[in-house]
């Protein structure tokens, strides 16, 4: 597959890690993907990807960038929406990339909690070291009672999201927004 996408002229890959992730097939992928010539990123929350020795030998393998959900400078907001403890993870996990000079990427879903304080969040995410940001918004085609983004609204908050950014100096890219599902985690 990865020699077929450099082929078709794709240079880039990122792969999402699941829960859990098997480590050996984790690692595996990225010596594929970056053998293949193709620039190859890792995804996903902090907690699945912070086990043991994983991170250095995704390096060793060739990893180019990793991406990590965080949604909130508040520790407890941002556990609430991806797993008890994962916040301390995802601020180790980017210290580490700090320091082995390895581009950290936030990828930081909207909703109006996190939209709210966006300026404290993007400061907290520079002081670790990562300037580059992927926005996703978590909406509703309802009123957002429940914290999610009114369709109505999301022209405005991106508008603010983009500001935002912008005065942080941030490197952003939007991702399409996700319609939120009650039955289904972050």
């Amino acid at each position: 597959l990865f020699g077929r996408l450099w082929q078709a002229g794709i240079p880039h890959v990122a792969l999402l890690a699941p829960a859990a992730p098997d480590p050996a097939w984790l690692v595996a992928a990225v010596q594929e993907a970056t053998s293949a010539g193709l620039i190859c990123g890792v995804s996903g929350r902090a907690s699945d990807l912070a086990a043991g020795k994983l991170l250095d030998d995704m390096m060793a393998a060739g990893l180019d960038h990793l991406t990590l959900a965080y949604a909130s400078h508040r520790p407890e907001q941002h556990d609430a929406l991806l797993g008890a403890g994962d916040h301390a993870l995802a601020e180790a996990l980017f210290a580490r990339t700090e320091a082995l000079a390895l581009a950290g990427v936030a990828q930081i879903p909207l909703l109006a909690a996190t939209v709210d304080d966006l300026d404290e969040t993007l400061a907290r995410l520079l002081a670790l070291g990562v300037a580059n940001a992927l926005f996703f918004a978590v909406a509703t085609t309802g009123q957002g009672d429940d914290g999610t983004i009114p369709a109505a609204a999301m022209a405005q908050m991106a508008a603010d999201v983009e500001e935002a950014a912008e005065q942080a100096e941030v490197l952003y890219q939007w991702q399409p927004p996700v319609l939120r599902r009650a039955d289904l985690a972050l």
